[in-house]
């Protein structure tokens, strides 16, 4: 049974890990198109350094960026969907004791489940609440770096 050298790893990944440092990813800011307002939604990717666990060592690159990161072992790199087009909130419609839907009202999304509403919408916030949740399982902190739901909302994807 032959021995790993673990030194010879240890002396190679230290000749690239230099040259490879987090402030060198490019920080990237997302300028939705029309097209994309139409569609509702757009991809947002983020990397980080893989030793760095902190929210703050995040970093919002590009999706060019992302493809060249995704395969780097140095690099913890995830993409989302956003929501940016639609309704903020999320809509339901009231059961009657007949079966028959009732009238239509906003959900409030931090409420617990009502079993009389049945939901229609999903609105903005809690889609995005939900892309960042589930982000967040993979690289943990960017719940604390994506706070602000509504970033590059529009309620009319035609304006």
């Amino acid at each position: 049974m032959s021995r790993y050298d673990f030194r010879a790893d240890y002396d190679r990944v230290g000749k690239i890990a230099p040259k490879l440092r987090p402030e060198d990813i490019p920080p990237y800011t997302p300028h939705p198109t029309k097209r994309e307002y139409m569609f509702g939604e757009i991809t947002r990717y983020f990397a980080r350094f893989i030793t760095h666990k902190s929210s703050g060592d995040i970093t919002e690159i590009s999706n060019t960026t992302y493809a060249k990161l995704k395969s780097n072992q140095l690099y913890s790199t995830i993409s989302i969907r956003w929501r940016i087009a639609g309704k903020l909130d999320d809509e339901g419609a009231t059961i009657n004791p007949d079966g028959t839907y009732g009238t239509i009202k906003r959900i409030d999304p931090d409420l617990t489940i009502d079993p009389n509403v049945i939901r229609l919408y999903t609105g903005v916030v809690t889609a995005n609440k939900l892309s960042v949740a589930l982000a967040d399982e993979d690289m943990p902190g960017i719940r604390d770096y994506l706070t602000n739901y509504i970033r590059f909302w529009k309620f009319n994807a035609n304006s």
